[in-house]
């Protein structure tokens, strides 16, 4: 197949992740066809289909498919949602699959000699021990992949040779306890009909416990939710709670803890064939902790198959297990030191691909060079605007824009935080490296979070534009339509140099002529996306 250009990857894996979240959402919410801004689920899915990239998309006949099905989906029964969902899930993984090896490629180039960096694992549902039915709830919950179940990590531990007995608890202390149900009882409280209440008696040889969770909605209070909890708790089940101990007029209780069935009936836990501590994996809607279990433990002979993407002189290095060994013994501990050991292995991973994006995030803006925009130092137009300020700048004031100047006179993109308390003088600095850019040919985006934000910047520049004779202008969500529509020609014409918005200035109608400096207040309060779709406005500018 021909390699994808850098722009394809892109669009690939932003539909891809449009999609994927709005998966999420309807999964999350129970597949109830939900309802958003843009219409019902089934709609709105629909149409992203239907905007699909062909070019790049690999088999575009089963996405055709799918979007065939999304438009009978409001008529459908809840299983069979389920299972369209998670299908589509599964057919938007083997596309993000695509564009990882088209990334990788791209990165570093063909190389007949490596062996296939991503070995061939069987589908879940053909894993001996799992089956279709399973697999088919596993994918609807995001878990797709032998890797996705590899890396569902326990969120903690029961080591049974250190179990506390319910007589050695004390108040204050943070315990797992386990222990047979000797009562259970779900029921609504009749304070509030919204909150559903689940009791359960927990006791050991030594003695009881109380222990209380509360569910608040709608949901929790259906009588098919109480029932699932009594059949979920049945008296002689063995149970798992961890939470603080504290004390009331009924003696220890543990109020509100995480809870999980080990065993659902008298006899043998989950860790007695030999095992001294049992994970306990985060919650998951639809599955219980032994399901979970049951399916990590049948995929976990396929760790092996993992490639270790370090080699054993790196390995030495930076003193790390191999990557298979680290996953048998995150899921099958034989002790706290291999748990260590492995969890050190896991993160080290995170942090080294966190680490290897931002390089290549790096190499990507660098590998991009302005669009003929030259900007050679302190301007005239710059000049003029320190003439009009009725202070001096400030020694750090000067040094941070003697960096941006800097900076600016380079071809490769700039991406600079200017931080400083309130007052500091950090929008005089961006109103200069502004107009550097505006005395070089280019245009200005000042983006603010908010309207009122946008709109006082907007008259405080005002005072100075017009002394500068640089044309400027608002672009807001209430900004009336006729002045929107010759605010956009104008930016698209280059008559106006220096706009000032909010969110609408990332809206598909705005195009600029020349844009050459983004400059985003509050930052943090736009997302990666958002900030992005902006700086995508023009040609690789600042």
């Amino acid at each position: 197949m021909t390699p994808l250009t850098h722009g394809q990857i892109r669009a690939l894996r932003d539909w891809v992740g449009q999609l994927q979240r709005i998966l999420q959402w309807e999964a999350d919410h129970d597949f109830v066809n939900s309802r958003g801004h843009s219409g019902h689920f089934a709609e709105v899915l629909a149409r992203g289909l239907a905007e699909a990239p062909l070019a790049t998309v690999r088999d575009s006949a089963t996405c055709t498919e799918l979007q065939a099905g999304f438009s009978t989906y409001s008529t459908w029964r809840p299983q069979q949602r389920r299972h369209w969902v998670a299908r589509t899930r599964q057919w938007l993984h083997q596309q993000r699959l695509h564009l990882q090896d088209q990334t990788e490629t791209q990165a570093t180039g063909p190389s007949p000699d490596q062996p296939s960096p991503r070995p061939q694992t069987p589908p879940l549902a053909h894993v001996q021990g799992i089956g279709p039915r399973l697999a088919a709830r596993l994918m609807g919950v995001g878990l797709q992949t032998v890797e996705d179940l590899l890396r569902h990590y326990p969120r903690d531990y029961i080591d049974y040779s250190r179990l506390l007995r319910i007589r050695a608890l004390r108040p204050g202390e943070t315990v797992t306890v386990v222990g047979t149900v000797g009562r259970s009882h779900a029921f609504v409280s009749s304070r509030n009909h919204n909150l559903a209440i689940l009791e359960l008696q927990l006791q050991d040889c030594t003695g009881r416990l109380k222990v209380t969770r509360f569910y608040m909605g709608r949901r929790f209070t259906s009588p098919k939710w109480l029932q699932r909890q009594r059949r979920l708790f049945p008296q002689g089940a063995t149970v798992a709670a961890s939470g603080l101990v504290k004390t009331g007029p009924y003696g220890l209780s543990l109020q509100d803890p995480l809870l999980e069935v080990l065993d659902s009936g008298p006899g043998t836990t989950a860790a007695s064939p030999g095992r001294r501590i049992l994970p306990v994996y985060p919650p998951v809607e639809g599955l219980g902790g032994e399901s979970l279990r049951r399916a990590v433990q049948a995929v976990l002979p396929m760790a092996c198959r993992q490639q270790d993407h370090l080699t054993e002189p790196w390995r030495q290095r930076f003193g790390v297990i191999h990557l298979a060994e680290a996953f048998t013994a995150i899921h099958q501990p034989a002790s706290e030191a291999a748990r260590q050991a492995a969890r050190h292995r896991l993160v080290f991973d995170e942090f080294l691909e966190l680490q290897l994006g931002l390089l290549r995030r790096r190499q990507r803006q660098q590998a991009q060079a302005m669009a003929d925009l030259t900007v050679t130092g302190a301007s005239d137009l710059a000049a003029a605007f320190l003439a009009l300020l009725p202070f001096r700048l400030t020694s750090a004031q000067e040094r941070v824009l003697r960096q941006v100047r800097n900076d600016l006179q380079w071809t490769t993109p700039m991406g600079r935080l200017v931080q400083g308390d309130v007052g500091s003088g950090k929008t005089v600095v961006a109103i200069i490296a502004l107009l550097e850019v505006i005395a070089a040919g280019g245009q200005g985006a000042l983006m603010a979070p908010t309207e009122v934000l946008a709109a006082q910047h907007y008259r405080k520049l005002c005072d100075w534009m017009v002394q500068l004779h640089v044309p400027i202008a608002l672009l807001t969500g209430s900004t009336p339509e006729r002045q929107r529509q010759a605010v956009l020609r104008d930016l698209a014409t280059g008559a106006v140099k220096l706009v000032v918005g909010t969110h609408a200035l990332l809206e598909e109608p705005v195009t600029f002529f020349r844009l050459g400096l983004v400059v985003i207040d509050e930052q943090h309060r736009f997302g990666v996306h958002q900030r992005s779709r902006l700086l995508n406005k023009g040609e690789a500018p600042h």
